[in-house]
């Protein structure tokens, strides 16, 4: 079996930026040394991103370009995964399966299938994620107002759901408050150092967060959908030696020319293409395709038509139905399209694991 490397894993959302490159540079030169062939590469991509795209702020430009300067610059047999609409919808009763739990549906499903694909040729892949965690890569990192959110940063993601879920569930749930709760315990657990500038405390705490319950929530996304198929996929920016060295590396040092994760750019400049170390920050991919559009559209619009529906009981109709009369384009850091796809799971989850509701 060849050694691989996957281009666009979720949880720690690999990107075709230093993270994932200097990993392809290193591993390159050490299959060379040791003449075991070639480095084996992956990357995805959606059908229809191409002419779609609309750039947004956590995915400012395509992928597709970059991995493949960095295929040639490595000499890689690399592998584009194109994705088709009906191949996302498909797999993403595989997640629910996988996972036992609804989630973040299309981008698991996205993950699953890459990982179907390098286990046909490996048995085990190595992968990004912790790098945007320990070196401080997110948009929340830099960002004024999520650093001065008393918060979870991703936590907007919730204000989503209220115009749209029943508002006796909301007042049963409590998110709100349940999120306050949940941030609180966090923060208490922070390491305080003595002498510290609030400045850079509160850029400890963030980094607290990530590490402690981001980082844990897309590592638990890419062991399920990894071993959903058998294959092993290992984190070399987890490794505890370099999280520990990093987070007592002061901030000024991670951000030392002003760009994000410089620190990391530095190290490997000499092993990559000048574009791809420069390049934004971007999200792991997802379709922006309209038939995708018009599939999430048509299986909610059949849910909600359906008497028997077990999402009925959780949402206000008519809200729905605003939401589908509406864009489904990015909002901030979330898209009305993650709203339908995350209602439509829990659907299916409430069907397949027989839970009632009513």
């Amino acid at each position: 079996m060849s050694s691989a490397i996957c281009g666009h894993s979720v949880a720690g959302l690999s990107r075709w930026q230093c993270n994932v490159c200097s990993r392809y540079a290193l591993a390159t030169g050490v299959l060379n040394r040791d003449e075991r062939g070639r480095l084996a590469t992956y990357s995805i991509d959606f059908e229809g991103n191409r002419d779609n795209f609309q750039p947004s702020a956590v995915r400012p430009e395509q992928d597709t370009p970059f991995a493949r300067m960095v295929a040639r610059h490595v000499r890689s047999d690399h592998t584009e995964l194109l994705l088709r609409t009906d191949e996302v919808i498909k797999a993403r009763s595989e997640v629910l399966r996988a996972r036992d739990l609804p989630g973040l549906a299309d981008t698991n499903a996205a993950q699953y299938l890459l990982f179907r694909e390098v286990e046909r040729h490996s048995t085990v892949a190595l992968s990004g994620e912790s790098a945007d965690d320990v070196f401080g890569g997110y948009l929340w990192f830099f960002d004024r107002r999520m650093l001065d959110a008393a918060t979870f940063p991703w936590a907007v993601s919730v204000a989503a759901f209220e115009p749209i879920l029943n508002p006796e569930l909301w007042r049963l749930l409590r998110p709100h408050e349940y999120i306050a709760d949940r941030y609180a315990q966090t923060m208490a657990e922070v390491p305080v150092l003595d002498g510290e500038v609030p400045a850079d405390a509160r850029i400890r705490e963030m980094f607290y967060v990530n590490l402690t319950r981001w980082l844990t929530m897309l590592l638990d996304f890419k062991d399920r959908m990894s071993m959903r198929v058998g294959l092993e996929v290992r984190v070399p920016f987890c490794d505890h030696r370099l999280v520990e060295y990093l987070w007592n590396t002061p901030w000024a040092f991670k951000t030392a020319d002003g760009r994000v994760k410089s620190l990391l750019r530095n190290a490997v400049a000499d092993l990559l293409p000048t574009p791809v170390l420069d390049r934004k920050k971007t999200s792991f991919p997802v379709s922006q395709h309209r038939a995708y559009e018009q599939a999430l559209r048509q299986e909610m619009r059949a849910e909600l038509a359906d008497p028997d529906s077990p999402i009925l009981p959780l949402v206000r109709r008519e809200a729905v139905l605003d939401l589908l009369a509406g864009p489904l384009g990015a909002q901030g850091m979330w898209r009305s399209a993650d709203t339908l796809s995350f209602l439509l799971q829990i659907a299916e989850w409430l069907r397949v694991y027989h839970i009632s509701i009513r």
